[in-house]
């Protein structure tokens, strides 16, 4: 193989569509983060939040996060960086405490 030739593999590689792990979060990355656990249809199957009771389980989830309430009410946007970037390790961390073992899904 020429240096040519290793050259193009390694951009064809650089190039492959590769699938990464997203969250059965509808856009929270343009709305605040309270807004779309509370409308994610897989969040509120598992916990209820239409109900009183079902708020409560959301408000403890973030509140087991770690996650001010002030903080995820706010557009994911204009959220502590801190926050931001703690948020997919958070989330995962406390998922299987309330039975939303497949909040996460491959995607490309």
């Amino acid at each position: 193989m020429t240096a040519a030739d290793l050259a193009n593999h390694r951009r064809a590689d650089a190039d492959a569509i590769v699938p990464e792990d997203a969250f059965f979060l509808a856009m929270y990355r343009h709305w605040a983060l309270y807004d779309a656990l509370y409308h994610s249809s897989y969040i509120a199957t598992k916990l209820g939040s239409w109900r009183d009771k079902g708020q409560s389980r959301l408000h403890r989830f973030l509140l087991q996060m770690g996650m001010p309430l002030k903080e995820s009410l706010q557009l994911y946007s204009e959220m502590d960086i801190k926050y931001r970037r703690s948020l997919p390790e958070k989330l995962l961390s406390v998922a299987a405490r309330y039975n939303l073992d497949e909040i996460v899904f491959p995607s490309f």
